[in-house]
C-alpha cells in the first residue's frame, strides 16, 4: 500500500495530515503573509505555484492565504479561489496511486476500481443520477472520480470556522493591501439581455463601487436595473455581488447579504420603479443618465 511520503503533504497541503503538521502552530510574519497573499493572487490569476517540498511551509501557506481572504468578506470571492486551488490540486495527480491515496482522506471506504459506498459518494456528490450504482456501492471511472474531488477539495477550502475581525491587525492590514491586488475581472453587461445594465454610469457604479452613505441606494438602482432588464435573480445576485467588492471597505462594511436582501425585495415588487436616487444622494450625473431611464421603461 502507498503511504505518505515527506513532500507529499506539500503537494496537497488541504489534506487531513496537513492540518495535524501545523495546529500547534500560532506565529505569524510579515514574510509569511506576503507569501500567503502572492498564493491568492497567482490562483486568481490561474497561475500555478510550484510546490517547494516543505511539508510544514506549505500547509501553514495555504491556512494564512484562506485567513486573508476571509477578511475580505467576499464568498464569491472565495469559491472562485477554492475551485481554482481545487482543479491545481487534481491537476497534479499523476499516478493512480496518488488519485487513490487522496481520495481516501475524502472517501474511507474507497477501493481499487474506483468504488466508494453510496453515503461516502453523498457527502460530497451533486446528485446519483446516471452513475453506476449497485448495491449501495457507487462505481466511478477515473475522470468522474476527478471531478468529485475538485469539488470536494473546494468545500474543504472554504471550511473555515473564524471571525475575520478578531485576527490579528497584521491579517488584516495585510488583507487589505491583498484586496487592492486582486484581479479585477472585466463586467460585461452587454452578455445578458436589456439596456439598463449597459449605461456607461451603471457599468461604473458596479466596477468601482460607491462610497459609504450611498452604498444601499446604488445596490437599490442595480436590483432595479436587472429586473427590468429581465435577468433571472440567480444573473442579478452575481452582478451585485460585483457591486459588493467594488465597494470599499470602510467603518462598516456592504455586505452580500445586504445587497441581495435588496434585489430580493426589487424582485418581489414587479412594479417597482425607483425614482428618488437625486434625493437620496446617489449623484446627480449618475442619476441624470440612469434613474431616469429606469422611471421611464416599461
Amino acid at each position: 500500500m502507498w503511504v505518505i511520503q515527506v513532500g507529499f503533504i506539500a503537494k496537497y497541503p488541504f489534506l487531513s495530515s496537513a492540518k495535524e503538521l501545523i495546529e500547534n502552530d500560532s506565529s505569524v510574519s510579515f514574510t509569511e503573509l506576503e507569501a500567503a497573499s502572492s498564493l491568492v493572487i497567482n490562483a486568481l490569476k490561474k497561475e500555478e505555484m510550484p510546490a517547494s517540498g516543505d511539508d510544514f511551509n506549505e500547509s501553514k501557506n495555504l491556512v494564512l492565504a484562506k485567513l486573508l481572504i476571509a477578511c475580505l468578506n467576499n464568498s464569491s470571492l472565495f469559491k472562485k479561489f477554492a475551485d481554482l486551488k481545487a482543479k491545481e490540486f487534481v491537476s497534479r495527480m499523476q499516478s493512480q496511486e496518488e488519485l487513490m491515496l487522496v481520495a481516501r482522506d475524502f472517501f474511507p471506504s474507497i477501493k481499487p476500481g474506483f468504488e466508494l459506498k453510496v453515503i461516502d459518494y453523498l457527502k460530497h456528490g451533486k446528485s446519483l443520477r446516471e452513475k453506476n450504482v449497485e448495491k449501495g456501492i457507487v462505481k466511478l471511472d477515473e475522470n468522474e472520480l476527478k471531478d468529485l474531488l475538485k469539488e470536494s477539495i473546494s468545500q474543504r477550502l472554504r471550511e473555515l470556522k473564524v471571525n475575520s475581525k478578531e485576527l490579528p491587525e497584521l491579517i488584516q492590514n495585510t488583507a487589505e493591501e491583498l484586496r487592492e491586488k486582486i484581479p479585477k475581472e472585466d463586467y460585461n453587461p452587454r452578455s445578458f439581455k436589456g439596456s439598463l445594465l449597459a449605461l456607461d454610469c451603471i457599468q461604473k457604479m458596479v466596477k468601482n463601487g460607491l462610497p459609504e452613505g450611498k452604498r444601499y441606494y446604488g445596490s437599490m438602482t442595480l436590483a432595479v436595473c436587472c429586473f427590468k432588464d429581465s435577468l433571472t435573480q440567480e444573473q442579478a445576485i452575481d452582478v451585485l455581488k460585483q457591486y459588493v467588492e467594488s465597494c470599499r471597505k470602510s467603518t462598516h462594511d456592504f455586505t452580500e447579504r445586504e445587497a441581495e436582501s435588496t434585489l430580493s425585495w426589487v424582485y418581489k415588487h414587479d412594479s417597482i420603479n425607483y425614482s428618488s436616487s437625486v434625493a437620496q444622494g446617489l449623484g446627480e450625473n449618475l442619476c441624470r443618465q440612469c434613474v431616469s431611464a429606469i422611471r421611464g421603461k416599461k
